[in-house]
């Protein structure tokens, strides 16, 4: 029987893939056998999970995984979403496209991803942060990315990560960090010809997303968050999601940090708040107890608007550095920027409040959806193959806090989708309007916090 990956003799290509590697002593052929069996049930999973070309969203091929172990230069492998359509991957499309790289023997998977090093002369990146980790003392290496190939070298006495980037926006943020004395980590950006590359110190797999929804609540996570907020809000940055804040302690380090300044952020900041993504949506697991919820709010915009403050009282510090993080033009921009939102600072984080309730009970609704959707495609999935785009959402949603992420920007989405629920679902109508009422009565009880204070 023939591989699914393999083009011509089967025997042929793997000796020639083992020579290829430096492997032919170490790999048994039954070892080899097992791994192309896990390669072609990955195949056949993610071809389950994914769409047709029309759509937007296709599944890996056996031609594109052949490519990616035959060139060196090929450092990522990336799920095949189609630019500009807005298309949503879920964690079992992470999963099955890490899967790929990750089923590989330890071995092999240092054997390949050090011909790619090579190839791309990325190993100054890794001296540059750490002299001691010369590839000679690479123990494993896993592909931990979303999307695409990111990398978590595991040198024994560290573990580095390592991915393509083709700006070093994270520098850029981690030094404005410095400036407030609030916690950075190791990091180095390395450029060549092969474009910008991020090297860092791994933070481990812990993200906020996965810490809420196993159910742990805490103090100090939540002020963690809120200081994140007022941060993001200030500087700019967007795609804040959960998975991009890595909790470490009581503390919270964000990565992946690709957005600064970015121009009516605030909006895009309601979009991630209404599905579910932003940091004030971990308040969510309070909304049954309504007198708890008012105090966890009250709590939040506290901290929130101490950390305003604070970077208000450090807005010529900022500046100062932005001088000499960006060129003349740019750091005057991102210098304005700030100063339009720390001019007044009362006036800015009542205007942050609204929008954040706004989105906060917009999320409430949305988790009301995303809920029952998520139970009729486990029980008729068959009923969503010409829908693919409520299929998308479920499987972009399984997992996660999100909810519906930029549902708002396709036009006619909830209403369409709020008949199919009530099409399928008895008691969808009255539980939206329950959902509904409860969103009226938490406004109503921030507003009371607001006229107290």
């Amino acid at each position: 029987m023939r591989g699914t990956w393999l083009s011509t003799d089967k025997d042929a290509d793997l000796q020639a893939l083992l020579d290829r590697y430096g492997v032919s002593d170490v790999l048994l052929e039954s070892e080899f056998r097992e791994m192309e069996k896990g390669w072609a049930k990955t195949f056949s999973e993610m071809k389950a999970l994914c769409f047709d070309t029309t759509f937007g969203f296709t599944a890996t091929s056996d031609s594109e995984w052949r490519s990616f172990l035959e060139h060196d230069t090929v450092f990522q492998l990336s799920l095949n979403r189609e630019p500009g359509r807005s298309i949503l991957y879920g964690l079992d499309h992470v999963r099955c496209r890490q899967s790929f790289f990750n089923q590989m023997p330890v071995f092999l998977r240092i054997a390949v991803f050090k011909e790619k090093i090579a190839a791309i002369d990325l190993e100054p990146g890794f001296l540059s942060l750490d002299s001691r980790c010369s590839l000679n003392q690479l123990i494993d290496v896993c592909d931990i990315g979303m999307g695409h190939s990111i990398y978590e070298c595991d040198f024994g006495h560290r573990k580095i990560v390592v991915k393509h980037r083709p700006y070093d926006v994270q520098c850029a943020y981690m030094r404005l960090m410095a400036v407030m004395g609030w916690a950075t980590f190791d990091h180095y950006f390395y450029q060549n010809d092969a474009g910008g590359w991020e090297f860092s110190e791994s933070l481990g797999r812990q993200n906020c997303n996965d810490f809420l929804l196993s159910g742990q609540f805490s103090d100090h996570i939540e002020s963690a968050l809120a200081r994140k907020a007022a941060i993001g809000d200030v500087l700019g940055i967007g795609d804040r999601h959960f998975e991009n804040y890595m909790i470490q302690g009581d503390d919270i380090l964000s990565v992946d940090v690709s957005i600064l300044f970015w121009p009516d952020n605030e909006l895009w900041s309601e979009s991630y708040i209404s599905a579910g993504l932003y940091e004030i949506t971990c308040l969510r697991h309070y909304c049954d107890e309504l007198p708890q919820l008012k105090r966890k709010w009250q709590l939040f915009f506290e901290h929130y608007s101490y950390y305003v403050e604070v970077l208000s009282s450090a807005r010529d510090r900022l500046s100062a550095e932005l001088d000499q993080i960006f060129n003349k033009t740019e750091s005057k921009r991102c210098s304005a920027f700030l100063e339009e939102r720390l001019s007044g600072v009362d006036a800015y984080v009542s205007q942050q409040k609204q929008l954040y309730l706004n989105g906060f009970v917009t999320c409430l609704e949305r988790l009301l959806y995303k809920e029952r959707l998520a139970m009729l495609y486990a029980r008729d999935c068959a009923l969503f193959e010409t829908r693919p785009l409520y299929k998308m959402m479920v499987l972009a949603d399984r997992g996660r806090l999100s909810a519906f992420l930029h549902g708002e920007k396709r036009t006619g989405f909830f209403d369409e989708l709020t008949l199919f629920l009530s099409e399928h679902d008895p008691t969808f109508s009255q539980d939206l309007e329950a959902v509904r009422a409860q969103g009226l009565k938490i406004r109503e009880a921030v507003s009371q916090l607001e006229s107290v204070g």
